[in-house]
């Protein structure tokens, strides 16, 4: 699974930029904010990334940060949320400005986001918080090994929803390798069902 990528960046838009990685052209998806985070081109830079595939659909997606990548991943994981809307929402604000507006149930501020509308957003709010709760009550990624978050991607890779896999996470750790975690996560996940 791609989780970042560090390279030359070659071409770089509002929507979407191209980055050289040994000689490999990364065509990537970004926000706006993200766009107006990266340096010109033939300058060297680490994007965050999220690959997304659904059927016949594959995009990759890249960040200047991994908290708007986080963002986005979360938006992904509510229903009737999918990469372009998710992608529109995060590039008329900062995931800080996302943050804030759903911890304090600002329902007016999502009812100003192109394609949600106030139907759309008295339906999202509570899920985006309940979403993003449970993202902040998984322990902060700086006190965890650095294979946890590969371990999450490996279980949502394999069909796992976003909420399973963290949750399975939570409960095979402590682990001292990646393949350790995600046997300890397997074995939970096979045990609950």
């Amino acid at each position: 699974m791609l989780h970042k990528l560090t390279g030359t960046l070659l071409e770089k838009y509002p929507t979407h930029l191209v980055l050289d990685v040994q000689g490999l052209g990364f065509y990537l998806h970004t926000s706006l904010n993200t766009y107006a985070a990266l340096p010109e081109p033939n300058c060297q830079v680490t994007l965050h990334t999220h690959l997304y595939f659904r059927e016949e659909q594959l995009r990759l997606f890249g960040f200047a940060t991994a908290r708007e990548r986080d963002c986005f991943q979360i938006l992904l994981s509510i229903r009737g949320i999918g990469p372009s809307l998710a992608l529109s929402i995060l590039s008329s604000v900062t995931p800080h400005q996302l943050e804030e507006a759903i911890f304090t149930e600002d329902l007016s501020f999502f009812e100003t986001l192109k394609g949600i509308g106030k139907k759309r957003a008295k339906r999202l709010l509570p899920e985006l918080k309940e979403a993003f709760e449970k993202r902040r009550a998984f322990p902060k990624k700086d006190s965890l090994p650095s294979f946890v978050e590969d371990a999450r991607l490996a279980l949502v890779t394999l069909g796992y929803d976003e909420r399973e896999a963290q949750k399975a996470i939570q409960q095979a750790l402590p682990a001292t390798s990646l393949e350790e975690l995600i046997r300890k996560a397997l074995a939970f996940l096979t045990k609950s069902q």
